[in-house]
């Protein structure tokens, strides 16, 4: 039941976080998904460390504003307004992913090639639903780039968080 309500809890925000794609004080998202992730790992008592949280926090965030950035300044995603780097909506996408490894992904981490498949068809369909949302265009590059990118992350942020960070 726990879990059930945290997916509602950062499922609710992954979509407000795709409509502030339209709205003012995109700097709130990030701060928004910081601190709900903290009070989810504060309550759910989770295995990780704060520093490793921390650690694997940065991480994420590091890599989904390069693959966001990257979409944005070849114009794989399309806004009315050009960006270079990620919007900071996006950025709060990236954060509130972090949860998930603690209590939905385990599933994945034996299972290299389930993490993969999950990451070819999830991510892109992820991207439509928020392009939908926030009023951005995403075009057909930009859908295979994101299942490559995907593809790759997925399976290495399950390793740096399972093997290097998670105690045991």
């Amino acid at each position: 039941m726990i879990s059930f309500l945290r997916i509602i809890i950062f499922q609710s925000l992954w979509f407000l976080f795709a409509y502030w794609g339209t709205w003012d004080y995109q700097f709130l998202v990030p701060i928004i998904a910081l601190i709900s992730v903290l009070v989810d790992w504060k309550l759910a008592n989770s295995q990780i460390t704060f520093r490793s949280l921390i650690i694997f926090l940065i991480f994420l965030l590091i890599c989904g504003v390069m693959i966001d950035s990257i979409l944005f300044h070849f114009q794989w995603i399309l806004t009315q307004k050009h960006h270079h780097l990620s919007p900071m909506n996006m950025w709060g996408f990236w954060i509130i992913f972090a949860p998930y490894y603690d209590f939905a992904f385990d599933k994945f981490k034996q299972n290299k090639l389930l993490a993969i498949v999950f990451a070819l068809i999830g991510a892109p369909m992820a991207y439509q639903g928020g392009s939908k949302l926030a009023n951005f265009d995403v075009t057909q590059e930009g859908f295979v780039l994101i299942a490559i990118l995907w593809g790759i992350f997925f399976p290495l942020s399950l390793h740096i968080y399972y093997k290097k960070l998670l105690k045991t």
